[in-house]
């Protein structure tokens, strides 16, 4: 059975040495690798899982070429690479062509770190490219721990993207809102976008998140960590001794994700 970590983040090994360090301290969280793909596989290997997948953030459209490059030359087996867009790119055609053409299932965006609100129109023409192309956007969604409040993420912004682009394969972090799950159970749960586990569980209250299993079909869940901030050991553990119906939890620790990203498994 495909065990898939939908939620993680790796930096080449200068950068994890500094920058991931310096986020960790300041968010106050413990990091679970060291933030490199070596670390990443490093993980899997310890915890069972057979898939992974990482997802840049271009935070300055002058980073997104490297960004997207250096994911190319650095897969591994197991490593489901997503591409970095920015709004402000020069060349959203050439990129969006070149990621569809390299294989690369999606783009990862947030808005606290990308400076925009979801139902801006200036983003417009990422999700148009991304629609047409058949391309996932996996979105940070809610607060950020690292990211002064209020920020960017509101889940009752993707409301009018959800309706413009309703052919868009849309993942919400963070259960669809971290740390704004009022908002999560009213824009997301029950609709038809994919939700994660990541960086959740040790911040929202438990009937909080019955509430949105309950609401969200059970297919478009799936498991993320947030390496190398989050732990996917605890990811693991929390839905395997939940009271979820068993088929439940294999899809959410690995089915749907096989489904979504075809691994045949």
């Amino acid at each position: 059975m495909a065990l898939v970590d939908a939620h993680t983040h790796v930096f080449p090994p200068d950068i994890a040495a500094t920058n991931v360090v310096d986020m960790a301290r300041e968010a106050d969280v413990t990091l679970h690798s060291d933030g490199t793909i070596d670390g990443l596989c490093a993980a899997m290997q310890k915890n069972g899982i057979t898939h992974s997948v990482t997802l840049p953030v271009a935070t300055k459209a002058s980073q997104v070429n490297s960004i997207n490059r250096y994911a190319l030359a650095n897969r591994r087996e197991g490593i489901i690479t997503f591409g970095a867009i920015h709004h402000d790119y020069s060349d959203l055609d050439g990129e969006f062509r070149f990621l569809k053409e390299n294989g690369f299932p999606g783009i990862k965006l947030h808005p606290d770190y990308q400076d925009f609100y979801p139902n801006e129109r200036r983003l417009y023409p990422v999700y148009e490219r991304a629609e047409a192309l058949g391309l996932i956007i996996a979105f940070h969604t809610g607060d950020d721990i690292g990211h002064p409040r209020p920020g960017h993420s509101l889940p009752r912004l993707f409301a009018p993207v959800m309706k413009d682009f309703p052919r868009l394969t849309i993942i919400a972090a963070h259960f669809g809102g971290f740390m704004m799950w009022e908002q999560a159970f009213e824009f997301f749960a029950g609709k038809n976008v994919y939700i994660d586990t990541s960086f959740t569980f040790d911040y929202i209250e438990t009937d909080r998140l019955m509430r949105i299993l309950k609401k969200h079909d059970s297919n478009r869940i799936l498991m993320g960590s947030d390496s190398p901030w989050g732990s996917v050991a605890r990811e693991i553990a929390w839905i395997r001794d939940s009271g979820m119906p068993a088929d439940n939890k294999d899809r959410i620790l690995g089915g749907n994700a096989a489904k979504l990203f075809g691994l045949g498994g």
